[in-house]
Order: structure tokens, then sequence, then C-alpha cells
């Protein structure tokens, strides 16, 4: 799948969907989008090197270091942005975004670090770098995200950084309070101040 002005295609090239009807089966990355493709559908779950998330180490911090990576193709970032804005304001956060907002803008929040996105290349070396304590991925119930990975979970947990994400089939494998937080609508703020609150449990977590 893919977006077009904000409206989602489902693989309308000719060319993709005449190597679909040739195939003998399709391998995809998530049940929900194995359901979309229909019966000749297999599902190979993401996974990450481990040689890119070599042991990270974090500085001493006056406050836990958030990280938002990503876009705002569907308005993923509305979900958060109150609850962090709020968070840095009230300086219980430090709060990092990566990403590009060229076709997406994203309001300022004061005191926010802001860098663009590294080449593909770079990405995880630029993860590493900035070393999170917690990362944040909002999504919107949209179906271009239901059809997303869990693949930003595996990133984080491979940094050991403690991720809270929205509570969609993207990230069915998370546990919730065990290897990651699932948050609903909503709750981002408490949520966030929760873990950044609790140093333990976001390591553990992480």
């Amino acid at each position: 799948p893919f977006l077009r002005d904000g409206a989602l295609y489902w693989c309308e090239a000719p060319g993709i969907n005449q190597n679909r009807a040739m195939a003998e089966f399709v391998i995809t990355s998530t049940p929900y989008l194995a359901g979309i493709v229909g019966p000749k559908a297999t599902v190979c779950r993401n996974l990450v090197d481990p040689e890119l998330f070599p042991a990270v180490e974090r500085p001493e911090r006056e406050r836990p270091l958030v990280l938002y990576a990503g876009a705002n193709s569907v308005g993923d970032f509305s979900l958060c942005e109150d609850a962090l804005r709020r968070l840095v304001g009230e300086g219980r956060i430090d709060l990092v975004m990566l990403g590009s907002w060229k076709d997406y803008p994203i309001m300022e929040i004061p005191g926010a670090t802001r860098i663009p996105y590294a080449p593909l290349t770079e990405y995880h070396a630029t993860l590493r770098r900035i070393a999170p304590d917690i990362a944040v991925a909002p999504l919107v119930a949209h179906p271009f995200n239901r059809c997303r990975s869990e693949l930003k979970w595996l990133e984080m947990g491979g940094m050991g950084a403690c991720l809270l994400a929205s509570r969609l089939e993207c990230y069915d494998v998370v546990q919730d309070g065990t290897d990651g937080i699932l948050v609903d609508d909503g709750d981002w703020y408490e949520a966030v101040k929760a873990v950044a609150e609790n140093h333990a449990g976001r390591r553990k977590i992480g």
C-alpha cells in the first residue's frame, strides 16, 4: 500500500498486480496485510540485525530523553503532540524529533531538538547517537498504519529504549508492560509521564 494526497492505494501498478497473479505465494510482513492480499500470502515478520544495535552508552541525564522518529503522513503526531508539549514545558522530559516534515508539517515544540532524517545508510548510527531513554510511536487508526510492521519496536528494543506505541495491529507482538507500553488515544500524557518518572521500570522494559 502507499499514500497519495492522503488517500490509500492498494498495489494499483499493473506490474505489481500481474506479478501477484503469477506468484504461487506472496510474502508480507504483517498478518493484517496478509489478510488483504489473500490466501496466497505468507507472513514473514521483520527482523533487525543485532550488529546494527551494539550496547548503547547513555550519558547521565537530568531528564529522560524522548524520541519521536517519523513523518506525519496521516496526522500521527497529533495524538501525542499536546502531551509532549506539556511534558517538555513542565521540565519532565527532553524531546528529540527525528524526521522529514516537508510535506507533513508539525508544529514547533519550544525546547525540542529537531533533526532532519538521516540517509538510510546513517539512520541506525543516528539512532545510536541520540540514544533515547524513551521512544513514542503514535499511529492514527488508518488503513495505511494498520499495514505497518513492528519494526520501530525492534529498533528501540535493540537500543534498550522503552517504546510507547499506539494500540494497533502492527504492535500486536508487544507484551504490554513487559517489553513495551501500548497507549490508547488520549492517554499519552499520563503514559509518557509515568514512564519518565520510573527510571528502573523503563530500563527493565527497554
